[in-house]
């Protein structure tokens, strides 16, 4: 049996310039990117050896979003697209 694949988070910083309206919109780009993240990664080789994730998973910086990314409405398949890229690659820039 495979053990459940669990992530941790312990801060998380949005650096965005935008209105401060827009906050509650970017956490919800956020929280359903984070979802679709789960998603890929439970039918992902990293399912199968958590402990390789735990490893890949130091810091990640992601640079390639906009304001105009989190608030348009692929938003949160880009976040869970480039969080899975950087985890992939090891959590580098």
């Amino acid at each position: 049996m495979i053990p459940p694949l669990v992530v941790e988070i312990g801060q998380m910083r949005i650096d965005a310039t935008g209105r401060p309206e827009d906050a509650a919109r970017i956490e919800t780009t956020l929280r359903q990117g984070l979802d679709l993240l789960a998603e890929r990664l439970a039918h992902s080789p990293f399912a199968r050896d958590p402990a390789v994730l735990h490893t890949a998973i130091g810091q990640i910086r992601i640079d390639d979003l906009g304001v105009e990314d989190w608030l348009g409405d692929r938003g949160a398949a880009r976040v869970a697209d480039i969080l899975y890229q950087r985890i992939a690659e090891g959590g580098a820039a």
